[in-house]
């Protein structure tokens, strides 16, 4: 049977195979420029989400400079979502029991 560091080997190899290949052949450059490409025109969307909710090019973003959208300051909102989350015991001790399953099938 094969076990989960075979396939992972398996899986980089793959993978570092598929990007020699890519950058290969001849429009593997294109699509890497392309890459490039998006993600600076992504960075200036980002810029330009800055300059929308009020931070200029050159100021100091801190907190007080958005608005929030969820209608609360960030500690309280991210204190919230940290409430819904399972407690870490419980988690810890499921993740356990279940890599005790994983080992057994290898």
């Amino acid at each position: 049977m094969t076990s989960f560091l075979d396939i992972l080997v398996s899986w980089h190899d793959l993978t570092c195979l598929s990007i020699v290949l890519t950058l290969a052949l001849p429009g593997g450059v294109a699509a890497n420029n392309s890459s490039r490409d998006e993600a600076v025109g992504g960075i200036d969307a980002f810029e330009a989400n800055l300059r929308r909710l009020g931070a200029g090019e050159t100021a100091e973003l801190v907190a007080a400079d958005i608005k929030p959208l969820t209608g609360t300051d960030p500690v309280s909102h991210l204190t919230a979502l940290q409430r819904t989350l399972p407690d870490p015991r419980v988690m810890a001790k499921q993740g356990e029991a279940y890599l005790g399953s994983m080992v057994g099938l290898g």
